[in-house]
């Protein structure tokens, strides 16, 4: 059974990592646009936060932080397969782009997770 959220009001709350008004991480809630949200934190996610669904990927130039040049190919194989191909690189040689990975959660927010 899905949970429902409505005509709520989420002040001043405060997590310490996910979520500062409301985390879920199983089944997605109904939550409704009549629930108020403000001044509301966490490391990520202010007022809403759930288990990551994206990976964000930049890639750009050491040097010159623009963006990739040739040598960084994207290739879309329908609408959820992406393949990053990277080429003129070889083994021993210094790499020229930085990689980010980050994950998102379904509201868009940056998932921080601590593996350390």
């Amino acid at each position: 059974m899905q949970a429902s959220i409505i005509n709520n009001s989420f002040v001043s709350n405060t997590a310490h990592i996910a979520g500062g008004a409301i985390e879920w991480s199983k089944d997605m809630p109904e939550i409704d646009e009549n629930n108020f949200f403000t001044q509301n934190s966490a490391e990520y996610g202010s007022n809403i936060a759930a288990y990551p669904i994206r990976l964000l990927v930049n890639i750009h130039n050491k040097d010159t932080y623009l963006n990739p040049d040739d040598n960084v190919s994207l290739i879309a194989n329908g609408l959820d397969n992406v393949t990053i191909l990277l080429q003129n690189i070889s083994s021993g040689n210094d790499f020229p782009f930085v990689i980010v990975c980050k994950m998102m959660d379904l509201y868009g927010n940056i998932v921080e997770l601590d593996t350390g």
